[in-house]
């Protein structure tokens, strides 16, 4: 079997912001720095990741063959670099969304009762039935003692 190599759910994060800000069809220019990759993660889930976390998680990627960057040579100003998705990077997003989307088809949640509400159908649990924070579990015994 082939060795899948994972990434972290906030590499994962930094990766689909990285992608959305990537040059698109008719742009000539990436706008994926590591600040507007910050404000783009913010934008679209409302958390605030630290921009340290970001560019260091972006170099990560960089080395890993999912992201190229190319570093703006601009008069006066601190040069930035600017991050774009590669084929493997797009191979590997469309990957872990698959992977998430069959993970999420066993999943029913509830309607509108919280996070309490989350069931797994007996279907794609092995047919048990899962357990619950709220069912008791059975008492441990003591071991037998020997005489």
């Amino acid at each position: 079997m082939a060795k899948i190599r994972t990434i972290g759910s906030s590499e994962h994060i930094i990766l689909a912001a990285a992608a959305r800000l990537s040059a698109g069809e008719g742009e000539k220019v990436s706008r994926a720095c590591g600040t507007a990759v910050v404000q783009e993660i913010e934008d679209a889930t409302g958390k605030r990741m630290s921009i340290g976390t970001v560019c260091t998680c972006l170099d990560r990627l960089e080395k890993r063959g999912f992201l190229a960057s190319k570093v703006s040579d601009h008069e006066g100003r601190r040069p930035k670099r600017y991050y774009s998705l590669t084929d493997a990077g797009e191979k590997k997003l469309v990957e872990l969304h698959d992977a998430i989307e069959a993970i999420w088809k066993g999943l029913k949640l509830g309607k509108g009762s919280g996070r309490g509400s989350l069931k797994l159908s007996a279907a794609n649990h092995g047919g048990q039935k899962a357990h619950s924070p709220h069912t008791p579990r059975k008492k441990k015994t003591d071991p037998p003692t020997l005489a």
